[in-house]
C-alpha cells in the first residue's frame, strides 16, 4: 500500500470516527439541549421569511446566513415529513455537518501552516475529531457552527495565498499548537518533580500508610524510578 493511500485511510478513519460520535450524540440529544440555543430566530425566519428586527429576540442581531439556511432546512424538512420534531432534528443535524466540514478544513490547515511529519498532523486531527467538548457542542443549534466553518474556510484560503510575510503568519498561526505541547510538558514535569511533585507526594503518603499498617518495614525506601 502506498504512503498516500495509507494517509488517506488514516484521515478517513479519523473523520469517520468523529462523524460516528457526533451522530451518536445527535441521535440521543434533543434540539433544545443548550441554554443559549438559537431556535427562536430560526423560527422567526421560517415563519416570516424575512430578517426580524435586531431586538425582536435574543439572537436576532446576529448575522442572518445561518438562520436563513436553517429556516430553509426547517421548512423543507417539515414539508417532506409533516412533523415539526423531525424538522428541528434536521436543523440540529446541520450543525453536525458544519462540524465535520471544519474537521476536513482543519486537516488542510495543518498542511498549510507547515506542521512537520504525518504523525503530528494525524494526532492533531484526532484530537479535534475526538475531543468530547467539540463532539457535544457539534449538536447545538447555534450560529457558532456556521461562524466556525466560515472562519476556518477564510483561514485556509488566506494561508494558501502567496503574500509577503505569509511564512510569519503561518508560524504565528501554528504557534498555539506548539505552546500547548510545551505547557503540557511543563505540567507533567511539575507532577513528577522528585521533591514536591503531587504524584510523588502521594506515593510518599501511601508508603507512610503501609508502614503504619506494618505491611512494609519502617525505613523502607521505594525504588528511585517511582520518583523520576
Amino acid at each position: 500500500m502506498s504512503p498516500t493511500r495509507r494517509t488517506a485511510l488514516w484521515v478517513l478513519g479519523i473523520l469517520l470516527g468523529g462523524a460516528a460520535l457526533r451522530l451518536a450524540i445527535w441521535w440521543v440529544s434533543p434540539p433544545i439541549n443548550a441554554f443559549d440555543d438559537h431556535l427562536e430566530p430560526i423560527a422567526l425566519y421560517a415563519t416570516q421569511w424575512s430578517r426580524p428586527a435586531p431586538d425582536a429576540c435574543w439572537q436576532c442581531y446576529q448575522p442572518p446566513l445561518y438562520y436563513a439556511l436553517s429556516a430553509g432546512v426547517l421548512r423543507l424538512s417539515h414539508l417532506v415529513s409533516g412533523d415539526f420534531w423531525t424538522a428541528w432534528r434536521s436543523v440540529q443535524l446541520l450543525s453536525v455537518v458544519f462540524s465535520l466540514l471544519q474537521l476536513a478544513i482543519a486537516w488542510r490547515l495543518l498542511a498549510l501552516v507547515g506542521a512537520r511529519g504525518l504523525a503530528p498532523r494525524l494526532c492533531a486531527l484526532a484530537v479535534l475529531a475526538l475531543l468530547p467538548r467539540d463532539i457535544y457542542t457539534a449538536v447545538f443549534v447555534s450560529n457558532d457552527a456556521a461562524l466556525g466553518l466560515a472562519v476556518s474556510l477564510c483561514l485556509a484560503v488566506l494561508l494558501n495565498q502567496k503574500l509577503r510575510g505569509i511564512h510569519f503568519f503561518r508560524t504565528l498561526f501554528y504557534m498555539p499548537h506548539v505552546i500547548g505541547g510545551v505547557a503540557t510538558i511543563m505540567m507533567w514535569m511539575w507532577v513528577f518533580n522528585p521533591d514536591f511533585g503531587i504524584l510523588n507526594t502521594f506515593l510518599r503518603q501511601c508508603a507512610d500508610v503501609l508502614v503504619r499498617l506494618r505491611i512494609i518495614a519502617p525505613g523502607w525506601e521505594p525504588p528511585q524510578w517511582l520518583y523520576s
